[in-house]
């Protein structure tokens, strides 16, 4: 009888367990569908620097020093290095029919090695033809990896 007794409490045990943790969902699944917000931070070596051998509206990704040298110049200064086995740099630029107001990036990781990156480029109300480029800070993206770029142009007024 004893031995009954006790198998019973060690069952209401078990199932109070599951009762309690069976019903949660899980959090920590890695769900390939998810979308993950990634951090952006601007890089700008100093107000002096050129964006060289890059077409317009062609996004580059930067993982090494050399490829650092090859995209951005500074006259007669030598680049500040993010730590490229954590940090990866997206470079692009462009031209608009106005001025700029202000430029705004998002990336966001989609599946392991599947971004979206997107600029968004506020206009001001100045008629002038203006270029504007974006060098920015991002954990570091695996060579491979597919990044979809988008860029979004808003209009004042629109």
């Amino acid at each position: 009888m004893k031995y009954i007794s006790v198998s019973f409490f060690v069952f209401l045990q078990v199932i109070c367990l599951f009762a309690i943790t069976g019903c949660q969902e899980n959090n920590n699944n890695n769900d390939p569908t998810e979308e993950i917000k990634m951090s952006v931070t601007d890089y700008e070596p100093n107000r002096d620097y050129e964006l060289i051998n890059l077409n317009h509206n062609e996004l580059h990704v930067i993982r090494s020093a050399e490829e650092l040298k090859n995209y951005i110049d500074i006259a007669g200064e030598s680049l500040p290095e993010p730590d490229f086995s954590k940090y990866s740099l997206l470079v692009v630029r462009g031209r608009v029919h106005q001025g700029v107001h202000d430029i705004v990036n998002e990336l966001i990781q989609r599946k392991n090695n599947d971004y979206l990156f997107t600029t968004h480029v506020y206009l001001n109300l100045t008629m002038v033809a203006e270029e504007w480029k974006v060098v920015v800070l991002v954990p570091a993206i695996p060579a491979g990896a597919n990044i979809e770029w988008t860029l979004d142009v808003n209009v004042p007024g629109s």
